[in-house]
């Protein structure tokens, strides 16, 4: 890559990018300030304000593209000057034109819930916790198929029920390697309390959400697994980050772009209802 050599993407192209990539080739970064972050941010996105950027540069892959974006496009355009002004990175460097007052997909509020999911314990432990977050996922899933009944979007919730059951036991294959002797899946699987969705949230809160749905039209619902599913993505591409380098890194890396998928499968569904008045 040229010195001083950046591209930038408009909120189209950025979609578009996000698309045809896979998590493991790319890193987002938002560089705004903290409270910006957590009063809303770009699901995936990692935050280094623009200020610490130069102290913490290496943090940042060399071998990933690096996208920068910030609130209107002008901060991040700085970070990727700065960011191809050093002999450093070995792939693109990108900036998201008009920041995030032209990205009109779903932000999240606050940072990812990394709190659901203790990075500092015994990786056997962090593994069994997400399994448990995919446990809790599908009964959400399942819990949906039992109180709609026959909807337009029910194939799609199958799919999403029985993908979250085959996340588990993508980790459960790396958990048990760490056991003396482990149980089969299916004995594991059914154990778990299933208590956290994906995003961090309770499953009874997730519940009494649905319950309060009932009577509303069908796109609240579909908004409401729409924000459950980029909560997943926020938070498995930040486990990622955290346990970049390890042997980890991989399978969450890969629940990220799956979770990307659903919200693609998810977002598709909404093509199956008129528009309301």
């Amino acid at each position: 890559m040229q010195l001083d050599e950046y591209y930038n993407l408009t909120v189209d192209e950025f979609y578009r990018y996000q698309d045809e990539h896979h998590e493991d080739k790319y890193v987002l970064v938002d560089v705004r300030f903290p409270e910006e972050y957590e009063d809303e941010h770009i699901p995936g996105s990692r935050l280094i304000p623009l200020s610490e950027i130069i102290q913490r540069i290496t943090e940042l892959p060399v071998d990933c593209d690096i996208i920068f974006y910030c609130n209107s496009g002008r901060r991040s355009r700085a970070a990727a000057l700065f960011a191809t002004s050093v002999p450093f990175f070995q792939n693109k460097v990108y900036h998201v034109t008009g920041g995030i007052l032209t990205y009109f997909g779903r932000t999240l509020p606050d940072y990812p819930a990394l709190a659901v999911l203790d990075l500092d314990t015994p990786m056997e432990n962090l593994l069994y916790s997400a399994m448990n977050l995919e446990r809790g996922t599908a009964l959400f899933y399942n819990a949906v198929l039992d109180r709609t009944g026959t909807t337009p979007f029910r194939t799609t919730m199958e799919e999403l029920a029985r993908a979250e059951e085959s996340h588990a036991r993508l980790l459960y294959n790396f958990w048990k390697k760490d056991q003396a002797a482990a149980p089969p899946f299916a004995e594991v699987y059914s154990a778990l309390p299933g208590d956290i969705v994906e995003g961090g949230k309770g499953l009874e809160e997730q519940l009494d959400r649905l319950d309060g749905l009932q009577e509303s039209v069908p796109q609240t619902l579909l908004d409401m697994i729409l924000d459950l599913e980029y909560g997943a993505y926020d938070l498995y591409r930040a486990v990622a980050e955290k346990v970049r380098g390890s042997d980890m890194e991989e399978p969450f890396l890969s629940l990220a772009q799956a979770e990307k998928h659903h919200i693609r499968l998810v977002a598709e569904t909404f093509s199956t209802f008129q528009p309301q008045p």
